[in-house]
């Protein structure tokens, strides 16, 4: 009559160290979910165009100012593709039209140049504004005030926004003129202008202008004056006083869409 006591204390036993062991390897198993979650993939568990996850962040934004404060070109947008079900993410799709165009829209196209000293304006003579002095900024190698401090060249086509201010000594004869105006292909277009008919002595004439047009490669555009003062008349740099502080010597170009 003992057997069966002595086999039912053994089965329980047996239930109560199963048990144990389901408990042990449960814990062990759940030490190693949590100790692989905070521990980050090896380089090698991941595609190559990736890189290491403790460099790449910083590689990437090394790489945009780079690009950036060097003047060079900036990575071409890319048109999204359309992803469909089941289709691979490789890394080459994320750094082509993630990487690539956030970096694009982060530091779109554009540049703003500057004049630090007087220009010289010839009597009834439309001239081109040189801008020799440092670019505020030139994100793709828009503007050279040393090789053709005239021109801002389009090196990527879409929509541009511009803007120009530029200021003459103070003279009371005749009128001043500002006008920018871009050759695209064909004629000498004007897109937008300003004029101040009765100028002052002593007072600064100050000209502003601002307009957008759609431009291609290689397009250019220049901010223009004109002057019938009766003989030559300055340009005032912004090293110079003008009417409220420094005078204003600047002209700036920004991408604001693709035109389409």
């Amino acid at each position: 009559m003992r057997m069966p006591i002595r086999r039912g204390r053994q089965a329980r036993a047996a239930s109560v160290a199963l048990r144990r062991v389901r408990h042990v390897v449960s814990i062990a198993v759940a030490r190693t979910a949590r100790r692989d979650r905070a521990t980050p993939p090896s380089a090698s568990d991941r595609e190559s165009e990736l890189g290491d996850w403790r460099t790449r962040p910083a590689l990437a934004r090394g790489e945009h100012r780079a690009r950036h404060s060097t003047g060079a070109h900036l990575i071409a947008w890319s048109a999204p593709p359309t992803w469909t079900t089941g289709q691979i993410l490789t890394a080459a799709h994320l750094n082509t039209n993630v990487r690539d165009n956030t970096n694009f829209l982060h530091s779109p196209p554009g540049c703003l140049a500057t004049r630090s000293t007087t220009q010289s304006i010839t009597n009834a003579t439309p001239a081109a504004v040189s801008f020799t002095g440092t670019d505020v900024y030139d994100s793709d190698a828009m503007h050279d005030p040393a090789g053709a401090p005239t021109l801002i060249t389009i090196n990527t086509s879409g929509m541009y926004l511009f803007w120009s201010a530029v200021e003459f000594t103070g003279n009371a004869t005749g009128l001043r003129r500002g006008f920018l105006q871009t050759l695209s292909g064909g004629p000498a277009s004007e897109i937008a202008g300003t004029q101040d008919t009765g100028p002052t002595a002593g007072v600064p004439s100050a000209l502003t202008m601002t307009g957008a047009y759609l431009l291609v490669a290689t397009n250019t555009m220049t901010t223009n004056v004109f002057q019938t003062s009766g003989g030559s008349l300055n340009l005032l740099g912004t090293a110079a006083a003008g009417i409220n502080g420094n005078a204003p010597c600047f002209f700036g170009a920004q991408w604001i869409s693709d035109g389409t």
